[in-house]
Formats: C-alpha cells, structure tokens, sequence
C-alpha cells in the first residue's frame, strides 16, 4: 500500500495522521488535535493501542436510502490527513 495525503477534515482514525493547517484552524480545534494526539502518544508508550477515532461527520438518509444531509464536524478543524491507498 501507498501511503497517500490529502486535504480536508479529519476522516477518524489514528489523529497522528492528521496535520492541521495552522492559517486555518481555531485555537481550540488545534487545542482538541493536541490532546488527541496526546492520549494516542501516552497510549502507545504505555504498550496499549486505542481504538481509531470515530469519524466525526455523519450523513442524514430518507427512507428510500438516499442520502439528504451531509453535516460535517470538523473537532480539529482543516488540514492535511494521511491514508493508504487500498493497493
């Protein structure tokens, strides 16, 4: 597998994947990616693994399935995120 970058907002998973985008992101939402970040660092160095982190947004379907609304949550706000390819 490749890994691949993108831009946007955080997808879930592992936060260490995630770079916020410093011009564009509050104080808090880099506040909230630090203390991800944090808990998964102290985890790890401990020898325990956390589960990935829930992808924050979620989608609104009608009764047919069809999808109506998007919201998306952005806790850590905009900037680039890592993930591998599928390949």
């Amino acid at each position: 597998m490749a890994k691949q970058m993108a831009y946007g907002y955080f997808h879930g998973g592992d936060p260490r994947k995630f770079y916020p985008d410093y011009e564009s992101c509050s104080l808090e939402e880099l506040e909230n990616h630090k203390r991800a970040c944090d808990l998964w660092n102290a985890a790890e160095k401990a020898g325990n693994a956390l589960p990935p982190e829930p992808n924050p947004s979620m989608s609104v379907h009608n009764q047919v399935g069809q999808c109506v609304l998007h919201i998306t949550k952005a806790p850590f706000g905009v900037g680039m995120y890592e993930f591998d390819d599928g390949n």
